[in-house]
């Protein structure tokens, strides 16, 4: 069996809520701000919700995997893995807007699979996962500050 982890983190996005929710919900573009997504490919989209085919890297390993994300509410967003390189990836989003931002909670659950445990895992968890969510913060905060302009 790989290894499984759940890291949650929380995020303050300057931004207001309308704007967290269209960068989160645009997987499509992805690949634009996030530095480990090399490309997306949309296999269906219906409205707020998709179902979008990544390819990724970790430092030098290179990986595939296929995300369904479905906008539950204006706060909650999930997400899981159709099929790919994880044994089990989902998670969500929660959002409160308060006092000109808003606030962010990021839970990911996620197994390796057994060839993939020990170095990947650690870059997971130390690099790929967190730096996807400051790239989210970025790219949110860059918008939310362009649509103010």
């Amino acid at each position: 069996m790989g290894k499984k982890f759940t890291m949650e983190r929380s995020i303050v996005f300057k931004s207001d809520l309308k704007t967290v929710l269209k960068v989160l919900l645009e997987t499509e573009k992805y690949p634009n701000y996030i530095d480990s997504i090399q490309s997306a490919n949309v296999i269906s989209q219906n409205g707020n919700d998709s179902e979008v085919s990544y390819k990724a890297k970790i430092s030098v390993f290179p990986f595939e995997y296929t995300i369904e994300t479905v906008k539950k509410s204006d706060t909650h967003i999930i997400f899981k893995q159709k099929k790919g390189f994880f044994s089990l990836l989902d998670g969500e989003w929660k959002l409160e807007e308060s006092n000109g931002q808003v606030n962010a909670d990021y839970i990911i659950h996620v197994k390796l699979p057994l060839l993939a445990v020990g170095k990947v895992v650690d870059k997971a968890m130390d690099l790929y996962f967190p730096g996807m969510l400051n790239d989210f913060k970025s790219e949110i905060e860059s918008q939310f500050n362009k649509n103010k302009a």
